[in-house]
């Protein structure tokens, strides 16, 4: 595959993979029962963040499940719910390989994408209806105006590195790589 020539065009490739990859967990049967829901919701709600931060406007935010508030995708959630979404499935799945204990998982494409409880924990996603909304939204979104974030501006300019800065790297007694004419926490 060749270089992507921009953002949008390397975000809109990303999104696509995305949910053709949580498509094949979702047909994937596990031994004994089951699809691969983990890796299908954490997958599915990746590219429900990345499709908030490219028609969103920017507030400053990391995280752009919020997205899931908007009537575009479908049975719209509260802000709440949204905001629980990020807490209790996305964040723990994608950093801890966890999620709320006592949520189920099904592959059901039937019924809203998600379940509440009264105190609004989520109690149910169904994996087969969150990749369905999630790909319609994804399809109703115009290409020629998405709009990704730039690039993360703080990491390193490879101009900026000293010639030869990689043969001399050295672990330093406490194991920290310290790069040449670069003090710690300064960023190049």
């Amino acid at each position: 595959m060749a270089a992507e020539k921009s953002l949008r065009e390397q975000a809109i490739g990303v999104i696509d993979e995305y949910l053709k990859a949580a498509e094949i967990c979702i047909k994937t049967t596990k031994p004994g029962d089951g699809i691969l829901g983990y890796p299908a919701v954490l997958l599915l709600l990746c590219a429900t963040d990345a499709i908030g931060h490219g028609v969103l406007a920017d507030n400053g935010e990391f995280t752009r499940l919020d997205v899931l508030a908007e009537p575009f995708f479908g049975p719209a959630l509260t802000s709440d719910q949204a905001r629980n979404v990020k807490n209790w499935y996305r964040h723990l799945l994608a950093h801890t390989g966890t999620m709320a204990l006592g949520v189920h998982l099904e592959p059901d494409a039937m019924g809203l994408p998600f379940e509440f409880d009264t105190t609004g924990a989520p109690i149910l996603i169904r994996v087969g209806k969150l990749h369905a909304i999630v790909s319609d939204a994804w399809g109703n979104v115009n290409k020629a105006t998405f709009n990704p974030p730039s690039a993360n501006n703080k990491r390193p300019d490879p101009a900026a590195l000293p010639p030869g800065w990689i043969s001399s790297l050295s672990p330093a007694a406490s194991g920290v790589v310290s790069l040449p004419g670069f003090a710690p926490g300064r960023t190049p």
